[in-house]
């Protein structure tokens, strides 16, 4: 009798963040590695879209504005490809009025919130002396 190969280990949850303002990607960044989530980052709409046809991301977080034009360009080309439809994507945040800066920053109790109901709380608290 051959003897069973041990459970292959779980691969951590993957988000992908296409966002190109550095310090909203830094806070969604934080987040995700406090609860070991694992992060792709995609600054324009071609790299969402290759991102997530190689990476098959378990969630991608919209942000307002990517380099090379409107996110909703990128949504529209996952949703319409057959593969990539059932990833859930959400948006993170709101552009001012002047395009460059976000008006609504991402939440980052709301974001918490959010990658603890769809992944879990995967991270062990620790006790503070």
């Amino acid at each position: 009798m051959m003897p069973t190969p041990p459970p292959s280990p779980r691969r951590r949850p993957l988000v992908l963040v296409a966002e190109d303002h550095d310090p909203s990607f830094e806070l969604v960044r934080l987040l995700c590695e406090m609860e070991g989530i694992a992060i792709l980052r995609a600054m324009t709409t071609r790299a969402v879209i290759a991102l997530a046809r190689v990476g098959r991301p378990d969630l991608i977080l919209m942000g307002t504005g990517l380099a090379d034009g409107d996110p909703a360009r990128a949504v529209r080309a996952l949703r319409g490809d057959p593969s990539l439809r059932r990833i859930p994507i959400v948006p993170a945040g709101a552009r001012g009025k002047n395009g460059m800066t976000p008006d609504r920053p991402v939440n980052p109790g709301r974001l918490l919130e959010l990658l603890r109901f769809r992944f879990g709380h995967r991270r062990r608290l620790r006790r503070c002396l």
